[in-house]
């Protein structure tokens, strides 16, 4: 990370060699300030674990909401994800390890409220288009709200099933 971080020629051994200089320098403040720390994790571990991770970015903004601690910045949600996910290999008591993310709606499955809102506000469809969807599921699904309906569209979106959709002639916007 050090010999990307700091685009050094030689690959991990030139690595190595900056950041044994730059302790015996006595200057880590300049690697902590970028990421690379003597703490069990450092941020570019922390963010690789987010990516290789099945969460996604709307987990991240959705976290960054919801957590205060986190002060409402998404790189840190990403960083706060990617250790518990750390955790997660290194515990085996993974519900403990997740609770503050699962109490939030926050999973690794992609289906998660926040996520099919955000399919649904990034598409073309429209608040008429989830008031028709309203309409034909709520015979089945009294108390569905219109917010529900909104998620629902999204959710056809992500499985790519919005044929459910067109079969009940609801197309998105301009088309």
């Amino acid at each position: 990370m050090a010999a990307k971080k700091f685009n050094l020629a030689g690959g991990l051994e030139a690595g190595k060699e900056f950041i044994g200089r730059k302790i015996l320098e006595g200057n880590e403040q300049l690697l902590s300030a970028n990421g690379i720390t003597a703490e069990h994790w450092d941020d570019h571990e922390l963010l690789a674990a987010f990516r290789n991770s099945r969460y996604t970015a709307d987990d991240a903004k959705e976290a960054a909401k919801v957590l205060g601690f986190l002060g409402g910045d998404v790189a840190e949600a990403k960083k706060y994800i990617g250790l518990k996910i750390i955790n997660d290999r290194l515990s085996h008591n993974t519900e403990m390890q997740n609770m503050m993310l699962w109490t939030n709606g926050i999973t690794p499955g992609g289906f998660d409220s926040h996520e099919t809102m955000a399919k649904f506000k990034r598409s073309k469809y429209t608040d008429a288009d989830a008031q028709k969807v309203l309409n034909q599921l709520l015979p089945d699904n009294p108390g569905m709200s219109l917010q529900q309906a909104r998620e629902y569209i999204g959710e056809k979106i992500i499985n790519k099933a919005e044929d459910v959709l067109r079969d009940w002639g609801i197309t998105p916007s301009g088309h």
